[in-house]
């Protein structure tokens, strides 16, 4: 700063340094949920401090992974701003194990001497279908219990469903 002699004041001239310091910017990166086998959920954040009419670039990624389970989502900035202090509050990426699916329909028959079953499907190929009380040969009402344990990315299920072997009617003559 520089001050020019006057009929008053002798002419001075002095020296400062201004600092200005970087703006905190803080980037939110938003939780995200899906369910097992949904396409993927857009990844979003939210800042908070900047100036208005700058804008920073920010690229949002996640770990990798596809199964069942809870993943990190980061945020990188590109490029370089000497004017912000950036904080980065990352987020979770949720993938939610999928309901498993049976389907199977009751079944009646008539008693003929052989073992009869009710088969069922499942939506999925992480695991096998358990059964009881399945394959019976007499004549009855049975209900037949069906189930899949919890897989990497399927909940567990049961249903029941029933198994009637009608009596064989017999004509005596």
């Amino acid at each position: 700063i520089r001050v020019a002699e006057s009929t008053n004041y002798l002419a001075a001239e002095i020296e400062r340094t201004l600092k200005i310091n970087p703006r905190p910017v803080r980037i939110v990166v938003d939780n995200k949920e899906v369910v097992y086998g949904e396409a993927e959920a857009e990844l979003t954040y939210e800042q908070e401090g900047l100036v208005e009419g700058d804008e920073l670039t920010i690229v949002l990624n996640r770990d990798a992974g596809v199964n069942a389970g809870s993943y990190r989502i980061y945020a990188e900035l590109v490029g370089d701003n000497p004017n912000y202090e950036i904080e980065v509050v990352e987020g979770t990426y949720t993938i939610k194990k999928a309901a498993s699916v049976i389907s199977a329909e009751d079944m009646t028959v008539t008693y003929d001497g052989t073992a009869h079953s009710i088969e069922a499907t499942l939506n999925h190929g992480e695991s096998e279908l358990v059964y009881e009380n399945n394959g019976q040969v007499n004549a009855g009402v049975y209900t037949v219990v069906i189930r899949v344990a919890e897989s990497t990315n399927y909940l567990a299920a049961e249903i029941e469903r029933t198994l009637k072997i009608n009596p064989r009617p017999v004509r005596i003559v």
